[in-house]
């Protein structure tokens, strides 16, 4: 057992993959380290993994530029950052059962910016924050996002400025509070 708030299986250059847990305090240290052990994962040909063990507090942005697969098991992720999680890359971002509940400050709970990108979210609940839940920015293009489940809630549940994003939204249940669930 890792004892930390998170933890991500660690590559290595020569190619194999060894499923070494580390463990890292908050979900940005996680992802920060998927960023710097980018080349190694690359090299394995595993795909990046964050698996969360506990809640975790964040005051500042957590900025996803490479693929990821970030488990929440039911977690909570608790930002008074302007954004919880900026999706910032060309390539499949998959979240997984993850609570985002936006503190004092926190405008979106995900925010998919400059990059096309597909973002998945399965089960995953956005309360708490003071605009959008889920936003695609005018930046982002044609950006994919798959919502299958959860709930998302926001003054807009779901913005897309995008030109040419494609959302696709499964039983999930989209909550507006001063604007529709889709703005």
């Amino acid at each position: 057992t890792v004892d930390a708030a998170v933890y991500i299986k660690e590559w290595f250059k020569s190619g194999k993959w060894y499923g070494q847990e580390m463990g890292y305090e908050t979900l940005a240290e996680a992802i920060e380290a998927l960023r710097v052990n980018a080349e190694n994962a690359e090299n394995a040909g595993g795909e990046p993994v964050v698996t969360m063990i506990a809640d975790s507090a964040e005051s500042e942005i957590i900025t996803v530029d490479k693929a990821v697969t970030i488990n929440g098991k039911g977690k909570k992720l608790t930002s008074t950052a302007g954004r919880a999680i900026n999706v910032d890359c060309a390539e499949e971002v998959i979240i997984n059962d993850l609570v985002i509940e936006g503190g004092e400050g926190c405008q979106r709970g995900v925010n998919i910016i400059n990059q096309a990108s597909t973002t998945t979210l399965n089960n995953v609940k956005v309360s708490g924050v003071s605009h959008y839940a889920v936003h695609v920015a005018t930046s982002a293009g044609a950006a994919k996002v798959n919502i299958n489940g959860g709930s998302y809630t926001g003054y807009g549940a779901l913005a897309i400025y995008g030109a040419g994003t494609v959302a696709t939204v499964k039983d999930a249940v989209l909550v507006g509070v001063q604007l529709l669930g889709i703005h």
